[in-house]
Order: C-alpha cells, then structure tokens, then sequence
C-alpha cells in the first residue's frame, strides 16, 4: 500500500472510502504519501488534520501543529473516541521527529483495533 493515497470515513457506523480532503462525518482516517493521517471536527467547528507516524515536513507554525504537536488529548476529544488515546500518542507527528515510527498502513489498523471498530476496507 506504500504510495497509496486513500481516505476512510466513519460515519459511527461503518467506514466508506472518501476521496482525500473530503469532509468527515464523525472522523476520517487516511493514508497520504506514506503517512497516516486522521481529520475531525476541532474546537472551534472547523476540520481539523493530524499526522501520525513520522513528520511529513511540516513546519513549526503551520496550522497542523498547532493542537497536534503535543496534545494527543485534543485529537482523541476531536474524534469522540476516548480509547484512541494511547495509539494517537504513540504515533502523533512531533516537530521533533527524525525518522518514521511505523507504516501508515500499520498504524492506521492499530489505531481501528483499539477502537473496537470494524477493520479499514482496504
């Protein structure tokens, strides 16, 4: 799946293949050049995007980083699913990051699996 680019919609029931950058219902998941990513509603209503795995050069100041780089908390409240804690936090993109922590495709299961929630269609 290296290069894939594909986006996943949970809809709080089942998950449908979207195209990338379409809008979540509850939340979306989703693989972009070789990273993970999840797009939920933020705070202030509007979609928000977090990468998982590795920082895919972003940089310090980009809207991206500003809930992401350090608050795992945010992105799990955005989502509405509290048991994504420990996985979101173990694969949030830090500024700091110097090499990848797993596949895309990987974490993105992982992430399913801790959720409780049927697997992704790939």
């Amino acid at each position: 799946m290296s290069g894939a680019n594909v986006q996943f919609d949970w809809d709080g029931s089942t998950w449908t293949k979207t195209e990338i950058g379409a809008e979540s219902t509850k939340f979306a998941v989703g693989v972009m050049e070789d990273f993970a990513y999840i797009t939920a509603t933020g705070s202030e209503g509007d979609e928000e995007f977090f990468t998982l795995g590795s920082n895919p050069g972003l940089s310090f100041g980009d809207a991206e980083w500003f809930f992401a780089q350090d608050n795992p908390q945010y992105v799990v409240e955005c989502m509405g699913e509290p048991a994504a804690l420990k996985v979101v936090d173990k694969y949030l993109s830090r500024l700091d990051d110097e090499k990848p922590r797993g596949a895309a495709t990987d974490i993105l299961n992982e992430l399913v699996a801790a959720l409780k929630l049927p697997p992704l269609p790939w």
